[in-house]
């Protein structure tokens, strides 16, 4: 039996009941809810950055991918842009600095800008590039590792991540066309 210093009157112990109750419920509701979004965020980017200094580039990296999912902020994504070039994905790194360049310039974080804006110079001349030559009609349909490439970026040096990269084009009445390509260093490949 619970004592307490309320008197004993029936409907004192009736609201200490209510309250009991009332307090289960919430407790209940709130772990149905789970956490917000911005408190995983932040969950996984202190994960990341734990992981990030201990060398294991590769998981921090993706805590950082689904933290900047979760909640974007130019800050995450200046990490995340870090850590890829950590892991020797410059073209990654290179995209993930402008993102966030131009994030925190909307944060109004200058600082950040201005440190993005020197890791975009230094990493563009060692960025390689793919260049996919399509001779065919509009319907022709192209592919660069797997993601859809408009016709508009058809014979433009695009940045990739070093190493293997696929190109597949397919068009009504051609046999489909395949094609691996290696990337390295400040080439581009056709």
């Amino acid at each position: 039996m619970i004592s307490s210093s309320f008197p004993s009157s029936r409907s004192s112990r009736l609201a200490c009941a209510l309250l009991v109750a009332s307090a289960c419920a919430w407790s209940g509701r709130a772990r149905a809810d789970g956490p917000s979004r911005e408190v995983l965020a932040q969950t996984l980017f202190d994960e990341a950055r734990a992981l990030y200094e201990r060398g294991s580039y590769a998981a921090a990296c993706e805590k950082w991918k689904a933290s900047d999912d979760l909640d974007p902020k130019g800050g995450t994504v200046l990490n995340l842009a870090m850590c890829r070039e950590k892991e020797g994905r410059v073209a990654s790194a290179w995209s993930a600095y402008a993102e966030a360049r131009n994030r925190s310039a909307r944060e109004g974080r200058r600082d950040r800008v201005e440190f993005a804006d020197a890791r975009i110079k230094a990493l563009e001349p060692a960025l390689p590039r793919v260049r996919v030559v399509v001779n065919g009609s509009r319907d022709t349909r192209v592919t660069l590792d797997d993601a859809p490439l408009p016709s508009a970026a058809w014979s433009t040096a695009i940045p990739v991540d070093p190493g293997r990269h696929t190109v597949r084009a397919t068009a009504p009445g051609f046999v489909p066309f395949t094609a691996q390509v290696s990337a390295a260093g400040a080439r581009t490949e056709e």
